[in-house]
């Protein structure tokens, strides 16, 4: 099962207290939504500035702690507390939402914030490199030397 599946199955079965509260709905928007723009952020960051992956991932990085994790327990908290006053918590809609936050939780903080931040270290390696290589040639030999492509054997 995909985390997009996970988060379709929290959205579904969390209607019934998002119709109620309005405040639940946009934190529920906010902690997913989000993600669902990484591809045409992706896309569009090889596109206009291909070498500057690390800015994408740093992106990432920061969107997860300052966005998606806070909205994360703000759908927590206002999706117990309605959910709580009307039903049990051992009914089946309300424990398999419980199960899908707190797996949702997991893979944020134990799977996709670890990579998208080793991504981001691999993508300013990766920028170091191109650089070294672009740089000017430092040899003895000058670059004006006949010797480049006539005479190989120089």
């Amino acid at each position: 099962m995909t985390v997009c599946s996970l988060v379709a199955i929290l959205l579904l079965t969390l209607a019934r207290s998002a119709a109620r509260s309005p405040r639940f709905a946009i934190a529920v928007v906010l902690a997913f939504g989000v993600t669902f723009t990484y591809p045409l952020l992706d896309a569009h960051m090889r596109r206009r500035s291909p070498g500057d992956l690390a800015a994408l991932h740093r992106m990432q990085v920061f969107l997860t702690r300052s966005l998606i994790t806070p909205m994360m327990v703000v759908v927590l908290a206002a999706g117990l507390y309605p959910a709580l006053d009307r039903w049990e918590l051992g009914d089946g809609w309300i424990s398999a939402t419980l199960v899908i936050l707190i797996v949702l939780f997991a893979l944020v903080g134990g799977v996709f914030t670890p990579l998208e931040k080793r991504l981001a270290l691999l993508a300013r390696r990766a920028m170091r490199g191109r650089a070294l290589r672009a740089a000017p040639n430092t040899s003895s030999r000058p670059r004006s030397s006949p010797c480049s492509a006539a005479w190989p054997a120089c």
